[in-house]
């Protein structure tokens, strides 16, 4: 079976060039000749693109029904389920957590300049997915999110999720569903996990993907087999994996990562130890 030469072509292309050629409109772009912004050489428009809209932490997740928020500058209360942000205010570097309004300050990108014109979106979106790191709370999020935004999301670069110790449940107790409505059964949790590398449709492709894992009620065991689907050499083959765990070093992890993975899959991936997100969750205690 041949390969054309133009589908050799648009694999060759970075995810950006392959968006950008991609991206049709019903009308052309207009010519932008009196537009100050579009005077500015491509580089310097690029400079404003990330102060606007790029370059950070971003907390994305799916609003469940019934889930509300009460902090000044929250999101209006909707009756349909659906998609908030929040920039996180701490760097990019921190270990993965999610989002609390008790710790974090509601704060938005300023993407409003995507939507003023063909050229500003069609320059702007890349560097909205490519420059930001996207962080979720749960897999089933990522997954959704990559159904309702299929174009969009295989331009992220960048991936944090929260693997919730209430998360690897068959069971939970209520307090921990009434704090977190987000929070999976393990069986669940486990197919959504599954579902983000190995659905062609849906995969990640993501240079940089961090996993956080609280481990310190859970067996060795659960954790290393969401780990054994990251060795899989179909798996985020290019990917640096930077896997998190709460407690000491998970041996079961250790031992998944020499005997499974590849030599090369396992120069991309590393295994921290007792990391805590207490210290870097949110916001500094006392900020306004």
């Amino acid at each position: 079976m041949f390969i054309s030469r133009s589908s050799r072509y648009e694999r060759q292309l970075t995810p950006a060039k392959r968006f950008r050629n991609n991206t049709r409109f019903t009308t052309p772009p207009a010519h932008q000749s009196q537009s100050p912004l579009f005077a500015l050489p491509a580089e310097i428009r690029q400079l404003i693109f990330k102060e606007l809209f790029g370059s950070r932490l971003v907390h994305i997740f799916f609003r469940q029904r019934g889930e509300k928020f009460g902090r000044a500058g929250a999101p209006g209360n909707a009756r349909i389920p659906g998609f908030v942000h929040c920039v996180c205010r701490r760097e990019r570097g921190v270990v993965p957590h999610y989002h609390e309004e008790k710790s974090h300050k509601w704060c938005f990108l300023s993407t409003s300049l995507l939507k003023t014109c063909q050229s500003a979106y069609i320059e702007g979106i890349p560097i909205l997915y490519q420059t930001n790191t996207l962080s979720f709370r749960c897999p089933r999020d990522i997954v959704f999110f990559q159904a309702q935004v299929e174009t969009f999301s295989k331009l992220a670069q960048a991936i944090d999720l929260h693997c919730a110790k209430t998360s690897c449940r068959d069971e939970l107790p209520h307090h921990n569903t009434a704090n977190h409505p987000w929070a999976l059964p393990r069986g669940q949790f486990d197919a959504y996990f599954e579902m983000m590398w190995s659905n062609k449709d849906l995969a990640i492709s993501a240079r940089h993907v961090r996993l956080y894992f609280e481990t310190e009620q859970t067996d060795d065991f659960y954790v290393a087999f969401n780990v054994r689907t990251l060795l899989r050499s179909d798996v985020v083959p290019a990917a640096q994996i930077q896997v998190f765990l709460q407690g000491n070093s998970n041996s079961m992890v250790d031992e998944s990562i020499k005997l499974t993975s590849t030599p090369d899959k396992r120069r991309r991936i590393a295994v921290s130890a007792n990391t805590k997100i207490s210290e870097c969750h949110g916001e500094v205690s006392g900020e306004d």
